[in-house]
């Protein structure tokens, strides 16, 4: 997942200059039951910055997810990961973030021994028991992956946290997918590469939302302890190779198209308390709600064009100098010109 761009804040300076691009409306999918909060909704294209905008120290291989870290006084700012260089990145963007002037140095993270197969972050506020920091997951550490707390000094602050080792991961089933199989039946019948691919945490509830990929897709609820499973949900078979016999949310490929329909990102939109969910293979964004198991459907494009390989998705809501609730994307791409940061207002119609 080869992806080098992100680090200078500065070099998104036209996110605000450029025109706004026709907006995106939720046209919805012919085969999910489109959610009524989608179809009063748009995406309106803000701006993009392409990796070869950046220079070579600001390229970061292998990026994996985005989030936004929100400090007490309600200041903002994204990070991002790289699992080839084991490192978490703050990143800063003038008319977006709230505070440009954070240090845009690289955190390792530590021991490299667990900093493996990373593919996805989210920040956790602080509590009353534990100070902020981020979460993460790794796809591969074992079997089922596994979930890693980080301080912003990049140590590891527990040993990981296996999905496999959870209570309720071999006995929590779907309840509306009829076949009984477990979460873990799910995994172990699966390729280790369709496992977790994102994460985010759900502050009113306290709880995790994971994201395994594909073959089949499922949202996974864990609790803010990263002790037990609270659900699964089977968001569609893909290409499993036993039939799910059950209503998914999401098809197993969109209209048009012969890919097998993924999932690589997902962030929490505490306004409308649903998910934000990216596919890469789908080419869309898909705004869903965990507790109605309804999805409604926008196409990723900038500038009329499609968004390919979308690796991660950010909310930034409303401020005072935002008065528009924002998400970012950002893509993983081979070559670091064809790398992309893009930025959509959310906004009603």
């Amino acid at each position: 997942m080869p992806n080098r761009f992100l680090t200078i804040g500065a070099m998104i300076m036209t996110i605000l200059g450029v025109s706004f691009a026709d907006p995106i409306r939720a046209d919805g999918l012919s085969t999910c039951v489109l959610d009524p909060t989608a179809s009063a909704l748009k995406l309106v294209p803000v701006g993009s910055l392409s990796g070869k905008d950046l220079p070579e120290h600001a390229r970061i291989p292998e990026l994996s997810g985005l989030t936004v870290a929100t400090e007490p006084g309600g200041q903002t700012t994204f990070w991002t990961l790289s699992n080839e260089k084991k490192k978490l990145y703050p990143i800063s963007i003038p008319g977006l973030s709230d505070k440009v002037d954070v240090a845009q140095v690289p955190i390792a993270l530590k021991p490299k021994k667990y900093a493996k197969e990373l593919e996805g972050l989210t920040f956790v506020p602080a509590s009353a028991s534990d100070p902020a920091g981020i979460v993460l997951i790794s796809e591969k550490l074992k079997k089922g992956g596994a979930v890693l707390r980080a301080d912003f000094n990049g140590a590891l602050t527990d040993k990981p946290r296996y999905l496999s080792e959870m209570k309720g991961y071999d006995t929590i089933v779907d309840p509306s997918e009829q076949s009984g199989q477990t979460l873990a039946d799910y995994f172990q019948s699966s390729d280790s590469n369709d496992g977790l691919e994102g994460i985010t945490y759900r502050p009113d509830r306290n709880v995790f939302y994971l994201l395994k990929e594909k073959s089949p897709a499922i949202l996974i609820e864990v609790d803010g302890d990263l002790e037990s499973v609270l659900s699964m949900t089977v968001l569609n078979c893909g290409s499993y190779k036993k039939a799910c016999a059950g209503e998914a949310p999401f098809p197993s490929t969109l209209p048009g198209s012969d890919k097998v329909l993924d999932f690589s990102g997902l962030t929490y939109d505490p306004d409308r308390q649903k998910l934000w969910i990216v596919s890469d293979t789908g080419r869309s964004i898909f705004l869903y709600d965990p507790e109605e198991r309804t999805a409604g459907a926008f196409p990723l494009k900038i500038a009329g064009q499609c968004v390919e390989k979308a690796e991660g998705i950010a909310f930034l809501p409303r401020s005072a100098t935002r008065l528009q609730d924002a998400l970012l994307v950002v893509n993983d791409q081979e070559k670091i010109s064809d790398n992309l940061l893009a930025a959509y207002w959310i906004m009603p119609l």
